[in-house]
């Protein structure tokens, strides 16, 4: 097929069944041939040994570049920024990425809370409580360790708000609905029962669960507990004067609508500044102005109620602090 466009996408391949490197252009003719070695794709290596099929976003083209490495490459369709998608390691799922988040193409995280493995590996799968008591320093090493990384704020709020844009998430399938008028959006296992929460066990896993505690995403990858069940650190740090804040500044639950300033936090609250805990998203623990250093812990637990939500935020913890209702979960 013939790409149309201006500019250049940016990637060669070499191919040892074509006769040289194949390098294309914005407006270059595409050569058919089996791809036989790794490719990689403005920065995003596709190993062929675990990807089969990559479809590469490029706004500057009127084309798809389809590259299968048991076929030919082809053309077809209108690009979209977020069309990219690559395959996972066992117990992880693809995540769209977010230009407003810096998370472009995507990436790969946890399907549920991460888990010991009985010899101290963090894997995901459903089987198995949540690991529990562990600081977030201990946290980002364990993701290490798995190849992984501790998620970064910028990777959650991506996944919240992917979360909060498909109504299949809302209770009643009408985003931006409440929890008073039976929508809202599904927290989970949050001691309560109402249209988007439910009580639990202290914490739950396994199989055959109440599906309040399950999320699908735009690409209808399901990720479970984003909301509640466990506390889940990030991987970010912040001194208490650098935390968001309302008018008011101490140490409480505030709705995000109270929030006059976001310090390091700039894109915390969640897309509708309108939306507050009657919708489901959960609250924002503050701080006091203060130098103390704090690690964001994220979506509440099993005792939270109305506080929890795939956007709830909590800033009064050390990185050095353990619970047994704080979790965490890898990305990569």
């Amino acid at each position: 097929g013939e790409l149309v466009g201006t500019g250049t996408l940016g990637f060669t391949w070499g191919d040892s069944e074509i006769s040289d490197t194949l390098t294309i252009g914005a407006s270059s003719t595409v050569a058919d041939g089996a791809l036989s070695a790794n490719v990689s794709l403005l920065g995003q290596l596709i190993d062929l040994a675990s990807e089969i099929t990559g479809i590469l976003p490029d706004a500057n083209t009127a084309d798809n570049l389809t590259i299968n490495n048991t076929t030919s490459i082809t053309t077809t369709g209108a690009v979209q920024a977020d069309s990219y998608q690559r395959s996972c390691p066992t117990g992880y799922i693809w995540v769209p990425g977010s230009a407003k988040h810096g998370t472009l193409p995507g990436f790969c995280v946890m399907k549920y809370e991460a888990k010991d493995d009985g010899a101290g590996n963090a894997i995901s799968q459903a089987a198995s409580t949540p690991w529990v008591s562990i600081s977030q320093e201990s946290a980002i090493a364990e993701c290490r360790d798995a190849g992984s990384h501790l998620i970064s704020e910028n990777e959650w709020m991506t996944i919240a708000e992917n979360i909060a844009n498909n109504s299949a998430n809302w209770a009643d399938g009408i985003i931006g609905s409440t929890v008073a008028s039976a929508g809202g959006l599904f927290r989970g296992n949050v001691g309560i029962t109402d249209s988007v929460s439910y009580d639990g066990a202290d914490p739950e896993f396994g199989t055959g669960r109440n599906t309040k505690a399950r999320h699908t995403l735009s690409n209808n990858n399901e990720i479970w507990d984003f909301s509640a069940n466990v506390w889940e650190w990030t991987n970010q740090l912040a001194i208490q004067n650098d935390v968001p804040k309302d008018a008011t500044p101490a140490g409480e639950y505030i709705e995000y609508t109270a929030l006059t300033t976001f310090k390091s936090f700039p894109n915390i609250r969640p897309q509708d500044d309108a939306w507050d805990s009657t919708y489901g998203v959960g609250k924002l623990y503050s701080q006091p102005d203060g130098t103390l250093i704090r690690a964001p812990l994220r979506g509440g637990d099993w005792s939270n109620g109305a506080v929890a939500g795939a956007f709830t935020a909590h800033f009064n913890s050390a990185p050095s602090s353990t619970n047994a209702s704080i979790g965490f979960r890898c990305a990569r």
